[in-house]
């Protein structure tokens, strides 16, 4: 069961990380041609090719990949010596695929506390926050600061302390529509996803 587990787990990091290379590959000659809409769009391959991997084939399929996917180097010798050194259990308690899960588990583990530690120092930068007058924004206490999107699922738009004294009508209205559109759009959302997959 933990080796089956482990097995899909790799499999699934594996697409993971061949779809985040393809679309930071991809991403520069994506925007120059279809847009930044269609550049960003690329990230979206990341969860769909996590969950691609999981469907199981159908039973023809399967029969039809193995046949036309030889591999006439490994011979069932060397396939038997290879499986029999990855089962041979450790010297300790615990065997191979259950410290390999382990690793993982606490790679995930580590990522997660580092995202936490980062949004946390990233909304302690504003120095507190509280409503503003602009309706659906929030306003940071210290000044000089830039605007930011915070949140997932209910985003929220943060302004600095001095927001209208720092920019004229013209730009403040230009800020706004630039900000706003990423939540408009579900943007914000798809962040979330990527980060939780990634």
């Amino acid at each position: 069961m933990t080796s089956e587990l482990l097995r899909n787990l790799l499999i699934v990091n594996l697409a993971l990380g061949a779809a985040i290379v393809g679309a930071v590959s991809l991403r520069a000659t994506v925007r120059r041609r279809f847009g930044a809409r269609m550049a960003y769009g690329l990230w979206l391959a990341t969860p769909l090719a996590g969950l691609a991997v999981l469907v199981p084939r159908p039973e023809g399929l399967a029969g039809v990949l193995t046949a036309a996917a030889p591999m006439p180097f490994v011979t069932a010798d060397a396939a038997a010596i290879a499986v029999s050194a990855v089962a041979a259990p450790m010297p300790a308690a615990v065997s191979l695929p259950d410290l390999l899960l382990l690793l993982w588990l606490a790679g995930v583990a580590v990522a997660g506390v580092l995202t936490l530690l980062a949004h946390r120092r990233g909304m302690a930068s504003f120095g507190g926050l509280s409503a503003s007058n602009e309706r659906g924004t929030l306003r940071a206490a210290k000044t000089g600061l830039g605007t930011a999107m915070v949140g997932v699922w209910r985003p929220r738009l943060v302004l600095p302390a001095d927001f209208e004294t720092r920019f004229n009508a013209r730009e403040q209205a230009l800020i706004l529509a630039h900000e706003t559109h990423p939540q408009k759009s579900g943007d914000t959302r798809v962040n979330g996803v990527v980060a939780l997959v990634a």
